[in-house]
């Protein structure tokens, strides 16, 4: 349970924010269904960054050709 302070504060419990991994600087969303609130983690945009461009392939080129050319072999041999 937590109280609401004079400025509309509340304190989140020490096992909510384990349950969702909230930290310092941890962005989160409210939304209202009725007479209850959904508190929701939002994913650090670094988390998101940080896996833009991971399918990408060098020089254009497919990863069938580079997963061939890892196995000891040339892509234009199997083709």
């Amino acid at each position: 349970m937590a109280t609401v302070t004079r400025k509309g504060q509340i304190t989140l419990p020490k096992v909510v924010r384990r349950a969702l991994g909230l930290r310092a600087g941890s962005q989160v969303t409210f939304k209202v269904e009725e007479e209850r609130v959904i508190l929701e983690k939002v994913p650090p945009v670094d988390a998101i960054r940080r896996w833009r461009g991971y399918l990408k392939t060098e020089g254009g080129r497919s990863t069938d050709d580079l997963l061939i050319e890892l196995r000891g072999g040339l892509a234009e041999d199997h083709r």
